[in-house]
């Protein structure tokens, strides 16, 4: 893993709208990609967040842990060992997790690999090219750590606490939430999928409550991932965080820091104090090491 140096930043918390439950400390964490070294630092600040007795600590990962960056295995090796004993670690599948469980599940390799898996494959042996696929097939199943497979088999597509809902990209704003939101819907070249969804999610201000028929606006918050809300080195912005908090415009928190293209990832913690629910957004930057020195 990476021994380089990074730099935690932190938004201002804020209230959110809506009930949430007040026995549950909530961290959710954001698209990693492959950033590992990001990842360790994150955990580890979120290890020094205050325990508080009788409240439940539950930590989501939001999917699309690997694919692009420089270390997917040791993201999943560290999402898999993540938390305390006592805490609740779920894995939500994202778009390339999809793409990876197609794969092992024996589809073509092509659509996997241009879309980041390739980095995956080129940490499994470097020279798998030269291999029959199925041969780099048992490479790369034997490469995966152990349980990740069947984690993500029986991960839902979502998880909701109170009036905060979570799903890797988003909702459909005219789509019954069941109907989007049922894990087994095909996803392949889909991209209106809960996995893959840009635009009509993106672009709805009209609220996430669901009557019966309609979305309109309420109190739920979606939090999602999938398409960056940061698109620059959060060390040259100190507001770069800023674009994830779309809550009072559309009811929606971002947790994709941009790990795409660049070491950094986000997350948020979600509490309440008395009856008002509250939200915090982290990240976690590489500091380049020119920027580095002993004092």
């Amino acid at each position: 893993m990476s021994t380089a140096k990074y730099s935690i930043l932190n938004m201002d918390a804020r209230t959110l709208p809506g009930d949430f439950p007040d026995n549950l400390d909530l961290f959710f964490i954001g698209d990693v990609h492959g950033r590992a070294g990001a990842l360790s630092a994150c955990l580890q600040a979120l290890d020094a967040v205050e325990r508080h007795p009788g409240r439940q600590r539950n930590i989501v990962f939001f999917g699309d842990l690997i694919d692009r960056g420089p270390d997917s295995l040791g993201a999943v090796r560290l999402a898999m060992s993540a938390g305390g004993i006592d805490d609740d670690v779920r894995v939500l599948p994202g778009n390339h997790e999809l793409l990876l469980l197609d794969v092992l599940a024996g589809h073509p390799p092509g659509e996997w690999v241009v879309n980041g898996g390739l980095k995956v494959m080129n940490e499994v042996d470097r020279g798998w090219r030269d291999l029959r696929w199925p041969d780099a097939l048992t490479a790369l199943r034997a490469a995966i750590p152990a349980g990740f497979e069947e984690r993500l088999r029986a991960a839902p597509s979502h998880l909701q606490f109170g009036d905060v809902l979570c799903v890797h990209a988003g909702l459909h704003p005219h789509m019954p939430p069941d109907e989007h939101l049922e894990r087994a819907r095909p996803h392949r070249h889909n991209d209106q999928h809960w996995a893959t969804i840009r635009s009509p999610f993106l672009n709805w201000q009209g609220g996430w409550n669901w009557d019966g028929e309609h979305y309109g606006w309420g109190d739920t918050v979606v939090v999602h991932g999938h398409t960056p809300a940061v698109r620059m080195s959060l060390l040259t912005d100190p507001d770069g965080l800023q674009p994830c908090d779309g809550i009072d415009t559309h009811r929606t928190l971002c947790l994709d820091a941009g790990a795409t293209t660049r070491d950094q990832i986000a997350w948020a913690q979600i509490w309440s104090e008395g009856s008002q629910a509250m939200v915090q957004v982290h990240a976690a930057t590489m500091v380049p090491e020119a920027w580095c020195y002993d004092v």
